[in-house]
C-alpha cells in the first residue's frame, strides 16, 4: 500500500495589496477576516467590516499530471466574492453555487479587500487523485 503524501508545503499564495502573504495548502482552504470567534484556514488582517471572517473557499488540487489547479467558491459571504480574471480582465461575480477556477494572477475582491493569486507552477511530486465526499469536502488519495 502506498503512503499518502498530502503534506505540501506552500501549494500557492495569496498576495495582499499591502504587501502581506498567506500561503494555501492543498486541498479546503477556508479564508476570511482574521477573528478569535471564528476558526478559518487563512485569517487575514484587515479592518475591512465588508470582508466576511469565513468569506471563500479555495480548493487547491492536484491534476492528473501531478500541477495544482485552484478552484475558488464564495462562502455564503453577505457581500459576496469577485474575481478579475489576469487574462482577459473580465470581472465575475460568484453565485452561492459557483465553483471557478482560477490562474495565475487573478485577483479575488471580498468586500473591500484586494487579493492577489500567485499559483505553483510546478510539478508537485507524486501525483494524487481527487475526489469529492457526500459533503462536498475534497478528498485526496495517493
Amino acid at each position: 500500500m502506498k503512503e499518502e503524501n498530502t503534506m505540501i508545503e506552500n501549494a500557492g499564495t495569496l498576495w495582499l495589496s499591502d504587501g502581506s502573504t498567506y500561503s494555501l495548502q492543498l486541498g479546503h482552504n477556508l479564508v476570511g477576516r482574521l477573528s478569535g470567534i471564528y476558526k478559518n484556514d487563512i485569517g487575514i488582517n484587515t479592518g475591512d467590516v465588508f470582508m466576511g471572517r469565513q468569506h471563500f473557499i479555495v480548493e487547491v488540487v492536484l491534476n492528473k499530471r501531478g500541477y495544482c489547479e485552484y478552484i475558488i467558491s464564495d462562502n455564503k459571504s453577505k457581500n459576496g466574492t469577485s474575481i478579475i480574471f489576469a487574462a482577459n480582465n473580465t470581472k465575475k461575480v460568484l453565485t452561492p453555487s459557483d465553483k471557478v477556477y482560477l490562474k495565475n494572477g487573478d485577483i479575488i475582491a471580498a468586500g473591500k479587500t484586494i487579493i492577489k493569486l500567485r499559483t505553483v507552477n510546478q510539478r508537485m511530486g507524486n501525483v494524487q487523485e481527487t475526489t469529492e465526499d457526500s459533503s462536498g469536502k475534497t478528498q485526496i488519495r495517493g
